[in-house]
């Protein structure tokens, strides 16, 4: 297996490991944090897909901290370095999400970026804690609710990003982007 990973790694040079990695207590189990970028930055919370873990943003991660954003990801319980759970449902998800943003010692709403299974997650987040939620960007996700459909807006990628597209496992990933209005602040 090692071998195989290494060789997905060396396909994708752009892919960096995080700068640091840390764990959060979520009632009874810990799950893995991984942040790319200065811990005093602008924070940007990364929900990965249900198959997948936080190596997923080892392209995005580092394009965001060179754009000047903390990027902090982790993964889902059950999922890479978190614990497994005898509890794996949807509000256990959301509310492991929950305690993550808190680790981040933001006072200022904190946007959020989910793919996937990860994209449902956190606009659930944005419907429970809309306080602490400056921004939902949707890849690829099936919207939990009619509210959250309505209220996002289509938003088309520039050029610009090609080249980290293709760090992407699914190809084209990126083409159903959906974001809220609130533009990011950094």
């Amino acid at each position: 297996m090692n071998n195989e990973i290494e060789l997905i790694r060396a396909s994708l040079p752009q892919a960096q490991r995080p700068d640091r990695t840390r764990r959060v207590d979520v009632g009874g189990i810990e799950v893995s944090v991984v942040e790319w970028g200065d811990e005093k930055a602008q924070p940007v919370l990364l929900a990965h897909g249900g198959f997948d873990f936080a190596g997923t943003f080892d392209i995005l991660g580092p394009l965001l901290a060179a754009a000047g954003f903390r990027a902090v990801a982790w993964d889902q319980r059950g999922h890479g370095d978190s614990d497994l759970a005898a509890l794996y449902t949807w509000e256990a998800d959301v509310r492991d999400a929950a305690l993550v943003l808190a680790s981040l010692g933001s006072a200022d709403p904190v946007p959020v970026l989910g793919h996937s299974k990860g994209g449902g997650m956190v606009d659930q987040l944005a419907e429970v804690i809309p306080h602490r939620i400056g921004a939902v960007i949707n890849l690829m996700a099936s919207l939990t609710n009619a509210a959250s459909r309505k209220r996002l807006t289509e938003l088309t990628l520039p050029p610009s990003t090609q080249n980290w597209r293709r760090g992407w496992i699914i190809d084209g990933a990126l083409g159903a982007l959906t974001v809220e209005p609130t533009p990011f602040k950094g």
